[in-house]
């Protein structure tokens, strides 16, 4: 997130001048103002949102909260196109589900013609309290709320590490209580910019970290072809069993780098598909000087990028881009197996060539204190499993198998244990 959110600070940044001032206030007000943490669900209090995420489709909607009070026409009712508004009414607020319409259904008595509409993916969604709420009461990290008073603006966005992004607008008149919340909006964001302007500013930039793929090496634009050059981690990636074990290699490689709204490159995926172009990433051990290529055209890119994937989705290409060098040993004694999902619940199974030690292992309760301890720890990158199981409404397992005893230990984590976890880390 923090790459990503970088660029969303100087894309929130604009320069106006006006010649009355009443104007310039009034701009200023308008502008946003972008802040780091790093869990929303724990600075913010995100059940303002009763259990609605962005990503689920129409469909898990439906299951999960029921049918909507109504379906408006987003265009009619915010002045956004080319989406619908599922809204949910309860005594206290209004939650309002963006679905973009991919057809033209008509509405009939706030209900569309097409019904079916089960895999459409809600986009963002907004909280509209009956009343407006108390700044204080909302964010609930000291050293947030004090940094938003201080400033002219009334629109504010937080984001964390693991990719949400929440804006909230506060009361011009009184700027501690907020008029509206919205979870993952972040179409003021989308930037007009031609590809081979971006080129010319990678460029200058490089080379750029990936986090743990690595780091980019090159990036030119061929006529319609944005090529990239990834210099990959060695102990990531071994490109003999990457090739051989997994055929779809390029699908888990491209979803980790142009997944909408995820992935590295996830902002400029729209900027590919709005000029018709194709993309050719490249891998290379900068060691050995092994390579392999893969070349997207066009229609392809679209057909697979376009539309953001589902949380589950997310979740199964996240599972085989993190599957990729395993089986493989994090210590001496430890080695991490295969990820899988399996019964509603996340798996994380681990083989230990020894005993289970005895202060954990007579104690469930101490294992499974020693497990969230570990899911605190900012390092640790189980926590971005804990976050998607959030989102999928899935449970946690951690697997011990002890070669010794040839014993197996679970630790396990359920939904709602899940739920909790997230406003702790």
């Amino acid at each position: 997130m923090g790459r990503v959110f970088v660029r969303l600070l100087s894309l929130a940044i604009m320069i106006c001048t006006f010649v009355s001032c009443g104007i310039v206030d009034m701009i200023e007000a308008e502008q946003p103002v972008s802040i780091n943490t790093s869990n929303v669900y724990k600075d913010l209090d995100m059940d303002v949102f009763k259990g609605f995420v962005d990503k689920m489709t129409v469909g898990e909607l439906i299951r999960a909260h029921g049918r909507p009070d109504s379906i408006l026409d987003a265009n009619e009712e915010a002045m956004v196109e080319g989406y619908d508004i599922y809204q949910y009414q309860y005594p206290d607020c209004t939650i309002d589900c963006y679905v973009p319409r991919k057809v033209d259904g008509k509405l009939i008595g706030g209900i569309l013609e097409d019904t079916l509409k089960m895999n459409e993916l809600v986009d963002y969604i907004y909280y509209e309290p009956n009343k407006n709420i108390k700044l204080k009461s909302f964010v609930l990290n000291d050293s947030i709320s004090q940094l938003i008073p201080q400033g002219k603006s009334v629109v504010y966005y937080i984001g964390d590490s693991f990719n949400n992004i929440v804006r909230f607008r506060l009361a011009k008149d009184n700027k501690g209580e907020i008029l509206n919340v919205a979870l993952n909006d972040i179409s003021i964001f989308e930037e007009e910019k031609k590809l081979s302007a971006i080129v010319s500013e990678w460029n200058s930039k490089l080379p750029i970290s990936l986090g743990d793929l690595g780091y980019l090496d090159a990036i030119n634009l061929n006529k319609k072809e944005l090529c990239f050059n990834i210099a990959i981690n060695d102990s990531l990636l071994y490109f003999d069993k990457l090739t051989s074990e997994n055929p779809l290699w390029e699908e888990i490689i491209g979803d980790r780098l142009f997944e909408k709204g995820r992935g590295l490159f996830n902002w400029l995926t729209s900027v590919v598909i709005s000029e018709g172009a194709g993309v050719k990433f490249m891998l290379f051990n900068k060691n050995n000087h092994e390579s392999i290529s893969k070349n997207i055209d066009y229609s392809s890119f679209k057909r697979r990028y376009e539309l953001a994937f589902s949380n589950i989705r997310r979740l199964e290409s996240f599972i085989r881009y993190e599957n990729l060098p395993y089986p493989c040993k994090l210590f001496d004694e430890i080695v991490c197996e295969k990820i899988e999902i399996k019964d509603g619940y996340l798996v994380l199974p681990f083989t230990i060539d020894g005993e289970p030690q005895d202060e954990l292992y007579d104690n469930m309760d101490n294992l499974k204190q020693h497990d969230i301890d570990l899911l605190r720890d900012t390092a640790n990158p189980d926590r971005n499993y804990l976050f998607l199981c959030y989102k999928c409404k899935f449970g946690l397992k951690k697997q011990y198998y002890y070669t010794f005893t040839e014993e197996t230990v679970e630790v396990v984590f359920s939904p709602e244990e899940v739920k909790q976890l997230i406003k702790q880390m």
